[in-house]
């Protein structure tokens, strides 16, 4: 398999450099192109890409059946006297059961979990490559593609044993993982410090800081409508009610019945739909999603600053790979709090 090679283009740069990085940095090719990386890495994140597709499929699929049951639900008995609101029972019947059968599917299969354990995977091995960057301490040219290889051998033999014939996802902490507190560089990198930690900027810092302020956009802008949505119902849901209210007060000072024909209904749907809403947000967590972006984004920018400030670079090196632990942790937490259910 060639690096050339990934169908996740444009994403996951980290992973498949384009081929000018390697022109570039001709001496570091081992720490640069490291085929067992990429091969384990795809294996992995096309089974989280799946599953995550999946997971949210069925998350929305069952939470836009059970809103339209709870509406149809609104409708017949707010309105029982209104065209078809008998025969709603029976369409609010199979809505119902079709929204148990997803998230019986959802919740029996571990869908969520079994997206987890794949991503994580996946996320333990980019940060294996760029780990190998401590072996810069002790290898040359003569010895670092020989360490490279074993580092990601026993790394990749590690997250395999960790993850592989599991179905859940069992949470993780960064203390879990052996990470080299840095050093030096060896005589050999030494010589080449300015281009190992060019390098590094470019694969890992540049890379990931653009990665999470794009991802970081993205969240926001997702957010945007369900927030919008679920506010202006909330607030309409709570207007009819105060009206709701007003006209049962005011019918008992006047000789005829004061009542806004479907007002009730109109009532109940804004909270339905405001309701809705706020569990389309839990279930996607953007708004977690968007917060840890922005906060390991400015990490980067504070670690690349001391990077061009002169700083120790296994030392930045050490650093940066555990924000990168943090972040996975951080994620995985987030998910695992999220929930297409109240």
């Amino acid at each position: 398999m060639s690096d050339k090679d990934n169908p996740t283009w444009p994403y996951n740069q980290d992973i498949f450099p384009p081929p000018d990085v390697l022109k570039t940095y001709p001496d570091f090719e081992p720490l640069i192109r490291n085929l067992a990386i990429s091969e384990a890495f795809l294996r992995y994140e096309k089974q989280a890409t799946r599953l995550k597709r999946l997971y949210a499929r069925l998350g929305k699929y069952a939470l836009y059946c059970i809103a339209t049951v709870m509406i149809l639900l609104d409708y017949r008995v707010t309105l029982p006297n209104a065209p078809l609101a008998a025969e709603t029972r029976w369409v609010a019947a199979v809505l119902g059961v079709a929204g148990l059968v997803f998230l019986a599917i959802m919740y029996g299969r571990h869908v969520k979990n079994r997206w987890l354990l794949q991503r994580y995977a996946a996320e333990r091995i980019r940060c294996l490559k760029f780990q190998a960057f401590f072996l810069l301490a002790d290898h040359g040219a003569d010895s670092l593609s020989a360490a490279v290889g074993d580092f990601t051998q026993e790394g990749l033999g590690e997250i395999s044993r960790e993850v592989d014939g599991r179905s859940q996802f069992r949470g993780f902490t960064v203390s879990d993982v052996k990470l080299p507190r840095g050093g030096t560089l060896g005589t050999w990198a030494a010589a080449r410090s300015q281009k190992a930690a060019a390098l590094y900027d470019t694969l890992r810092f540049k890379w990931q800081r653009n990665h999470l302020e794009e991802q970081g956009k993205l969240a926001e802008g997702e957010l945007l409508a369900p927030n919008s949505i679920g506010n202006a119902a909330f607030l309409l849901g709570a207007g009819l009610a105060v009206l709701d209210l007003f006209s049962s007060f005011a019918g008992q000072f006047i000789s005829h019945k004061f009542e806004i024909p479907g007002l009730d209904f109109l009532t109940l749907l804004a909270f339905i739909i405001s309701a809705t809403a706020a569990v389309f947000e839990r279930g996607d967590a953007n708004l977690a999603h968007a917060d840890r972006y922005a906060r390991y984004a400015s990490e980067i920018v504070r670690l690349r600053a001391r990077l061009d400030q002169g700083g120790e670079f296994l030392g930045l090196v050490h650093e940066m790979e555990r924000n990168a632990l943090l972040e996975l942790r951080d994620f995985c937490r987030d998910i695992q709090q999220s929930s297409y259910i109240v």
